[in-house]
């Protein structure tokens, strides 16, 4: 009996090469792909933890952040056109800060679980930020020297009444630094 002429060695090698290339794809590879996704999930999470300083809206209470500048607030209204904060940002440092400006957010607090379930669905985070994001504003402080506060007021609008379920966070951007 005579064997088939395609069924040769090298044929039977590149069929199973095939099947293992297959395998690879279909099974380990989404494996791969969703601990990638998770592991880039982690480090976007720590990173926006140690640069997005959280604070709570109750006046006289000095709150340290993360990055070592404090926050004091003097007057919290919640009005109709949103919420309004009064108050002073301080600089324990020996560094002086030029052009500073405070970016205030209002994110649900379920952002963390909202992020994981659309990493998990969607192959890019382009609206992971309007997704949990409530409101945001900007207030330009100037200079905050060392070892000195600055007042500020800003309104962050959609914020009409008192929520638990809100994280608010203070971002420092545009600033410059001298000693």
């Amino acid at each position: 009996m005579t064997r088939p002429r395609w069924l040769t060695f090298a044929n039977a090698v590149s069929v199973m090469a095939l099947l293992l290339v297959g395998y690879e794809l279909l099974i380990v590879d989404p494996k791969q792909r969703r601990d990638q996704l998770w592991n880039v999930y982690l480090d976007f999470v720590t990173f926006r933890e140690a640069h997005l300083n959280t604070f709570e809206p109750t006046v006289g209470t000095i709150q340290f952040m993360q990055s070592g500048y404090s926050v004091a607030l003097d007057s919290v209204s919640y009005r109709t056109d949103g919420l309004h904060l009064v108050g002073k940002i301080g600089n324990p440092k020996s560094v002086n800060l030029n052009s500073l400006t405070l970016t205030f957010t209002v994110e649900k607090s379920e952002r963390d679980k909202v992020f994981a379930r659309a990493m998990m669905n969607a192959s890019t985070w382009d609206h992971y930020d309007d997704s949990v994001r409530v409101t945001s504003a900007q207030v330009a402080v100037g200079t905050l020297l060392a070892g000195s506060t600055v007042p500020f007021g800003v309104l962050l609008p959609n914020v009409t009444k008192a929520n638990s379920d809100y994280e608010y966070r203070v971002q420092f951007s545009s600033e410059r630094y001298w000693y």
